[in-house]
């Protein structure tokens, strides 16, 4: 049993790929910081649990700035990129948030055993595939890792 419908899946996948552009690319955070920074703060559980503000009541913007409340006090976040939609960065969070929802598994321990470095390099040969294709590569990758 997923743990959110797939009415959010939409919506959740933007935001999560907005989040993961915005705290790279503008924000300047290096990708294995960030991910410490989005494990260490409540986000990552709460996107998992399916909260609906996590999903879609917030961009990706405001998703980097509650988990930069508890990481990183005092940053001062920088204006957003116009386009985000076309990097590796977002794409990578676009497709992670659909790879957790359909396999329920955590975001800790998927990044326990990949990079997300090693899943942003994945973007120019899945980039136009399906989700699936992807889904089935990150599985194998996850099992070959244990």
């Amino acid at each position: 049993m997923r743990a959110y419908n797939e009415l959010y899946l939409s919506d959740a996948m933007s935001s999560l790929g907005g989040a993961f552009h915005y705290a790279i690319n503008d924000c300047g955070i290096s990708a294995d910081e960030f991910m410490k920074d989005f494990l260490q703060s409540d986000l990552s559980e709460e996107f998992e649990k399916g909260n609906p503000w996590i999903l879609s009541g917030a961009s990706g913007i405001e998703l980097i700035q509650r988990v930069f409340e508890s990481t990183r006090r005092g940053f001062v976040s920088p204006s957003p990129s116009p386009v985000v939609y076309k990097t590796p960065e977002y794409w990578a969070g676009y497709y992670l948030a659909y790879f957790q929802w359909f396999t329920g598994m955590r975001f800790k321990d998927i990044f326990a055993r990949v990079k997300l470095t090693e899943i942003t390099a994945m973007y120019p040969v899945y980039r136009e595939m399906d989700v699936t294709n992807f889904v089935e590569d990150l599985l194998e990758r996850l099992d070959k890792a244990e």
